[in-house]
């Protein structure tokens, strides 16, 4: 082998070796981004979560106003009825 035919060899091999590592670094991308398609998919999934967890807490917090003035509202009535029967065992 004479000094041109080992420089040609040494050329294929290191371009063969560049050809590896850009074919890694392509496989490597592409992994990359299908991870990042999954990701936003999953990040969208989570913040549909959210706003329906946002709606369902706006109404239970509605709920439970309403419960809490039903249950003020039932209290004081109890509270007047003793004055009610007292004022009818008086007449």
């Amino acid at each position: 082998m004479n000094h041109r035919t080992a420089d040609f060899s040494k050329e294929c091999v290191l371009l063969l070796l560049t050809l590896t590592v850009l074919g890694l670094g392509v496989l490597k991308a592409r992994a990359i981004v299908e991870a990042q398609r999954k990701l936003a998919g999953e990040k969208g999934a989570l913040v549909n979560t959210v706003r329906k967890l946002n709606r369902d807490i706006a109404k239970l917090e509605g709920f439970k106003r309403n419960l809490l003035t039903t249950l003020q509202a039932n209290e004081e009535v109890t509270l007047h009825e003793p004055e009610i029967i007292c004022a009818r065992h008086a007449s």
